[in-house]
C-alpha cells in the first residue's frame, strides 16, 4: 500500500540523529513503530509530506 495524503494508517520505525554527528537523539528501535493517520496533522508536517508516495518496506532518509 502506498502512503497517500489522507486517511492512511501509517506505522514508521525511525532513528533521529544529532545534525553533523552519529549520535542518536531518539529511536523506535526495540519499541513499537510510531503509528498515525496521514492527513490529520498528528506528526511534523515535513515528515508527513516526505512519506507520501512511500510504501511498506521502503527505507528512506529525511533530512531537515
Amino acid at each position: 500500500m502506498t502512503i497517500t495524503n489522507e486517511n492512511c494508517v501509517v506505522g514508521i520505525e525511525y532513528e533521529v540523529k544529532q545534525a553533523g554527528t552519529t549520535e542518536f537523539v531518539d529511536s523506535t528501535k526495540g519499541a513499537e513503530p510510531l503509528e498515525f493517520i496521514s492527513g490529520k496533522g498528528q506528526i511534523i508536517p515535513g515528515i508527513e509530506n516526505a512519506l507520501v508516495g512511500m510504501y511498506q518496506g521502503v527505507r528512506g532518509e529525511i533530512m531537515g
